[in-house]
């Protein structure tokens, strides 16, 4: 359950500055190479999960954001990791944790989230378009926020330009970034940027063969509601064989 209060600290500000890039959320990193809007955060303080870096880019449509941990773990499973977002840049407004007022606290490990306004509303994956990817054992993970969100159908999320952010790790003794005392800042960049180029689905080689593996959801594959999207997945990438799951 999620408490709101208020407090009144002095905190250390980073970040203010924003920088919009062509993310793809595809499990690969090398397109935030040139990012340069970042937080680093001091190396064998966490507890569970060991905090060590993020950054943060947006395009039109989208807030960016790559974590970075010690070592690997599944982001999605059994963890007790938040993302918090101060969306309206309002410390006095949302969840008060480490001195910014979070409108969205996202649970990875429970896989939903909460809409924190004057009541505390939980929300899925689709309120806020959200994407984390990869979706397995990793130090890494990107992650992708619907900059026009509305968690619960009609206020939005980003009512600001300016944002606050930080990562909190709720299990006993866990570290949290930035660490207590200072908050990290994002200013929405607001150049248009080309998207990222299509990825091709064509072989390189005809010789190749393609091996699909598709998570069905328990029968999903005689649901009649969704048996076209299944082919339309199958014809797009004409796969030579698939597992099914």
């Amino acid at each position: 359950m999620r408490y709101f209060f208020s407090v009144v600290l002095f905190f250390t500000c980073f970040g203010l500055f924003g920088q919009a890039l062509p993310i793809s959320i595809d499990g690969r990193f090398d397109d935030w190479q040139t990012s340069n809007i970042s937080f680093s955060d001091a190396a064998g303080d966490g507890g569970v999960l060991d905090l060590i870096s993020f950054k943060v880019s947006n395009d039109s449509s989208n807030l960016y954001i790559l974590l970075e941990l010690s070592e690997s773990f599944r982001l999605n499973t059994e963890n007790e990791l938040y993302l918090e977002i101060d969306g309206d840049n309002n410390a006095s407004t949302g969840y008060a944790i480490n001195g910014i007022g979070a409108e969205l606290g996202w649970k990875f490990g429970g896989r939903y989230g909460f809409y924190n306004t004057t009541i505390t509303t939980q929300i899925e994956h689709p309120s806020i378009s959200f994407v984390a990817a990869p979706t397995v054992t990793s130090n890494i993970f990107e992650i992708a926020i619907a900059r026009d969100a509305q968690p619960t159908g009609s206020d939005f999320l980003f009512t600001s330009d300016t944002v606050k952010i930080c990562f909190v790790d709720q299990s006993t003794g866990g570290d949290y970034m930035p660490n207590q005392g200072t908050t990290f800042t994002y200013v929405f960049d607001q150049a248009v940027i080309a998207p990222p180029a299509p990825i091709d689905l064509v072989k390189a080689d005809t010789s190749y063969v393609r091996l699909m593996t598709f998570n069905t959801l328990f029968n999903g594959l005689t649901d009649q509601n969704r048996i076209p999207a299944f082919g339309r997945i199958f014809q797009a990438i004409q796969p030579d064989i698939i597992t099914f799951n």
